[in-house]
C-alpha cells in the first residue's frame, strides 16, 4: 500500500489518523499498526473528553515511545482546550518523553483562542499549526511590512 504521493517538490507523507478513546495500550497498537502499513507519519486526535490533557499527554508519549523517533508524529486538539489546558497537555508529555524534545511536529489548534497562539507557544515551546481557523474568520495573520523603496530598487 503506498501511504506517499508523488509531488512536483518530492513526497509528500500522508498521515495516519487515529482517534484514541481511553486505553493507551489499544491506542500503541493502533498507532503501530497505521506504521506497519506503511505511513511514515500519524496524526492524533486529541482534547476529546473524557480524556484530560495529562490523559492525551500520556498517551501521546506512549505513542513516541512505541514508534521511535523515525516516525512523524502529531497532535490535533481542533480547539478543544483552554490556555492553561494546553499548558498541561504539553508539560505532560514533554516530561513523559523524558524531556527530550517534545516528539511532536506540531499540535493542531490547541487553544480555543487563536489570539493565546503566540501565548501557548511562549509557555510551552511547542510547535503549533492552525487549520480551520483560517476558514472561519478566527485567526488573522499579522499584516505584511511595506518594504522601503530602497528595498524594492523604487
Amino acid at each position: 500500500q503506498q501511504q506517499q504521493q508523488q509531488h512536483a517538490s518530492g513526497m509528500v507523507r500522508i498521515n495516519g489518523l487515529l482517534s484514541p478513546r481511553g486505553d493507551r495500550a489499544e491506542a500503541v497498537a493502533a498507532a503501530q499498526a497505521l506504521v506497519s502499513a506503511g505511513h511514515t507519519c500519524i496524526k492524533v486526535k486529541v482534547a476529546r473528553r473524557p480524556s484530560s490533557p495529562e490523559d492525551d499527554g500520556h498517551t501521546l508519549a506512549a505513542i513516541r515511545a512505541a514508534l521511535g523517533p523515525h516516525i512523524t508524529l502529531r497532535a490535533d486538539a481542533n480547539r478543544g482546550w483552554t490556555l492553561v489546558e494546553a499548558v498541561r497537555f504539553a508539560h505532560t508529555f514533554h516530561a513523559g518523553c523524558g524531556g527530550a524534545g517534545f516528539g511532536l511536529e506540531y499540535v493542531e489548534e490547541p487553544v480555543q483562542h487563536c489570539a493565546e497562539l503566540p501565548q501557548f507557544y511562549a509557555l510551552t515551546g511547542m510547535p503549533y499549526a492552525v487549520d480551520e481557523s483560517l476558514d472561519d474568520g478566527s485567526w488573522s495573520l499579522p499584516p505584511m511590512p511595506t518594504p522601503s523603496p530602497a528595498a524594492t530598487g523604487s
